[in-house]
């Protein structure tokens, strides 16, 4: 009979196991080197988009400061009030001024005495108008090409073949009309 008190007797273990539980270990240790070693890499690249990240949110947090800071500094817009008074009555002073002159037109019979080089001197030419009412700077603004933006963050739309052949036969089929 089989005694509870003492431990069980393994038979021994024999050279070929041994180096079948060596080999298994071996690869074994292979396998978490190689796991190792993956993970460390990543971790390492972690690590430096972390970095890059925490930099990029300092100088966001810095850009946020400057931001606060020179709104802080303008003057407030307190006599928003003052100003728009200030422009009505303007706006109202020149009203005046066009009815004014409105009514000299009527009774420009005064004129009439007066030599012609005077009425010149006093008419404007036609850029000068403009240039003071601000039309030349309107066609200026026009007439410019967009601006380039440089770090744009969406793909460039570029004509694909298809669309290139289009417009060539369409050119050509517009040309070929033309003659005849």
């Amino acid at each position: 009979m089989a005694r509870l008190n003492e431990p069980p007797i393994a038979p021994q273990p024999s050279a070929e196991s041994i180096e079948a539980l060596k080999r298994r270990f071996l690869r074994q240790n292979r396998e978490l080197a190689k796991t190792n070693s993956i993970q460390s890499i990543r971790i390492r690249s972690l690590e430096t988009d972390c970095s890059r990240l925490l930099a990029e949110n300092l100088a966001l947090r810095e850009q946020v400061l400057n931001l606060h800071n020179t709104i802080e500094s303008r003057p407030v817009l307190d006599q928003f009030d003052v100003v728009k008074t200030q422009l009505e009555a303007k706006l109202s002073e020149l009203s005046s001024l066009v009815a004014g002159l409105s009514q000299t037109r009527s009774g420009s019979g005064k004129d009439r005495g007066r030599r012609k080089s005077q009425m010149t001197a006093k008419r404007k030419s036609g850029e000068e108008r403009q240039w003071r009412s601000g039309l030349g700077l309107q066609e200026v603004e026009n007439a410019m090409l967009p601006t380039i933006t440089e770090d744009k963050y969406y793909p460039r739309r570029t004509m694909g073949y298809v669309w290139i052949a289009f417009q060539a036969a369409t050119r050509t089929d517009a040309h070929e009309a033309n003659f005849l």
